[in-house]
């Protein structure tokens, strides 16, 4: 699933291709992906131009030159591409610039979204969702995470709390800091959320540098170790899976207590 450093990267390749450029055919697929109608999103993208990129948690948002916003969501399994040529399977949206070239959204199990809004402000407010991770400040994530009263992995998955993060990377700064996904948020003090903290922007900051590649994050990270009975690369024990959340939840029992 897509989370902040995967769409992280869609944002910088639309700011390297599509900016600028002016949309001249508009092709939609599913119903089921779109929030606003068809007549809506062709009103709002035909004959005008993209002009920013930017992102909040998971969502992508193009800056359209009439001043509306186009909002993306992958969902679990979506992604953006830039093609020269045909379109991918389970295309849901695609946008035909006057250079023949296409920016096509994917959502093969139809789990993301696609709206448009008035303003990011305005869209992230409707949606209830939280400060961005990489931008919210130490004192009110621990504000935030410390007063939530389930577990901690679903403290850092809500995106009403924190947004951006999902089952992959919150996973990973459990594992990184050594504690149980079941462990509840409000019985950890304020310098264990302050190196949760420092653990969730580097992790991130590092996801990004590695274009959301896992297998070549570092050695140490649970990313590329995500199947039960690998060896750990903190301590001396095994990879185990439950289900936390409804979510296939990846641990170390050695070290996460």
């Amino acid at each position: 699933m897509p989370e902040l450093p995967e769409v992280e990267q869609y944002c910088r390749q639309c700011s390297r291709v599509a900016l600028g450029k002016k949309i001249e055919t508009v092709k939609t697929g599913s119903s089921r992906v779109l929030e606003v109608s068809e007549s809506t999103l062709r009103r709002h993208l035909l004959r005008n131009n993209i002009e920013s990129c930017s992102r909040h948690g998971k969502y992508l948002f193009l800056n359209i030159n009439d001043g509306y916003v186009l909002s993306l969501h992958f969902g679990m399994s979506g992604y953006l591409d830039y093609i020269k040529e045909g379109l991918p399977e389970h295309t849901h949206l695609a946008l035909l610039f006057s250079s023949g070239k296409k920016l096509a959204y994917i959502s093969m199990r139809k789990f993301g979204r696609v709206s448009i809004a008035e303003s990011i402000d305005s869209f992230v407010e409707k949606k209830g969702l939280g400060p961005d991770a990489l931008e919210i400040g130490k004192d009110e994530f621990a504000e935030r995470i410390g007063g939530y009263r389930g577990s901690i992995k679903g403290a850092l998955m809500d995106q009403g709390l924190v947004a951006g993060l999902g089952n992959v990377y919150s996973d990973e700064i459990l594992y990184q800091e050594g504690l149980l996904p079941g462990k509840k948020a409000r019985h950890l003090d304020k310098s264990k959320l302050d190196k949760m903290y420092s653990a969730m922007k580097r992790i991130l900051k590092t996801a990004i540098r590695h274009k959301g590649e896992r297998k070549k994050f570092p050695d140490r990270y649970l990313a590329g170790r995500r199947e039960v009975g690998t060896p750990c690369g903190i301590c001396n024990g095994k990879i185990k899976k439950k289900t936390h959340l409804g979510r296939p939840t990846y641990f170390c029992p050695g070290h996460q207590k």
